[in-house]
């Protein structure tokens, strides 16, 4: 059991495996089950830290790419501790984390009402903080001619309303949508920021950025959607990269005259950039190793963030030291 310290409230169970060997061990010793329970779960809180120990981090799969590199700088700063990453979709990853699966969970761009109300009913002590921002990437096929989009237009073709690209100053054939999963955080995203009641009849649902990239590589008239962190090689505009078979599309505001802007990360961390949200890391705010991870995200996460492409919530500060005249 993990306890609140300071409330001394009950507020998780540890998963069954250690749970049965608490089991054995209070059995075969006939001393009293609560008793030795919580000695046991003690001990192990004890010998945690803010940089010991093991944590399993739930991932939306968008996000994993990042958070893994995340993971793996913290252990090589910390050998003392182990960092396993289990990436889902973003329903599932939170939903996992209510359940126990991990004591950590990274997503985009927020909660839902449910997930928020099973929070309140279980009154869970926990922290939410903003490690970085993300951005829907708009993906065409490298054939079309189209450039940028306004927001009208997008939500117009996402929705079926136009159903050519000539429509929008693009090339002469049929539009073909992509979209991701309805357990998705972008598309849940998409729908409440362009007011979206249902997507195109034929848009094609893709499981993966990897499936996304193939299908809008291979049809001409294709449009697809994603991650910042699962098209690198698009979003950052110095990589240099051969023929992928698929593009980025600017993206402007609905106004008279608004510029279109690509969702690089200065223009995403500016807010410049229109489809731009928030990437969060929820956890037990009494648990050390999860707060010691969250630490490290604000801190030294940043500019780790800066140079994967992704938008850091702050820009890393240099800080250079003179010595001092003797």
């Amino acid at each position: 059991m993990y306890f609140d310290p300071s409330m001394k409230k009950l507020v998780r169970f540890l998963n069954l495996p250690l749970v049965f060997i608490v089991f054995v061990m209070i059995t075969s010793k006939g001393c009293s089950c609560i008793e030795q329970f919580k000695a046991l779960n003690q001990k192990q809180l004890e010998r945690e830290t803010a940089t010991k120990g093991r944590l399993t981090i739930l991932s939306d799969y968008a996000l994993t790419p990042i958070i893994d590199r995340q993971a793996r700088e913290f252990m090589r700063l910390y050998p003392e501790s182990k960092l396993t990453i289990n990436e889902k979709n973003t329903r599932k990853a939170i939903e996992g984390f209510l359940n126990q699966e991990g004591r950590s969970v990274v997503y985009g761009y927020k909660l839902s009402a449910v997930e928020y109300s099973v929070i309140a009913k279980l009154e869970l002590p926990l922290k939410k903080s903003l490690i970085g921002r993300d951005a829907v990437c708009i993906l065409v096929n490298s054939a079309n001619s189209i450039s940028s989009l306004s927001l009208g237009q997008y939500k117009a073709l996402l929705t079926g309303e136009i159903k050519t690209w000539e429509s929008v100053d693009g090339s002469s054939m049929p539009i073909r949508v992509f979209i991701t999963g309805a357990n998705d955080a972008r598309y849940q995203f998409l729908k409440d920021t362009l007011n979206i009641a249902a997507f195109a009849e034929n848009a094609y649902p893709c499981t993966s950025a990897a499936q996304m990239k193939a299908y809008v590589a291979k049809y001409p008239g294709a449009i697809g959607f994603g991650s910042i962190s699962n098209f690198r090689e698009v979003t950052d505009p110095d990589a240099s990269v051969e023929y992928l078979g698929y593009k980025l599309v600017a993206l402007s505001l609905d106004s008279l005259g608004a510029k279109a802007y690509y969702p690089y990360q200065k223009q995403v961390h500016e807010g410049f950039y229109p489809l731009t949200y928030g990437v969060y890391h929820l956890f037990d705010e009494y648990e050390r190793l999860p707060r010691g991870f969250a630490a490290f995200l604000s801190r030294e996460g940043q500019k780790i963030f800066v140079r994967n492409g992704v938008a850091p919530v702050k820009n890393p500060v240099r800080v250079i030291y003179f010595k001092q005249d003797e």
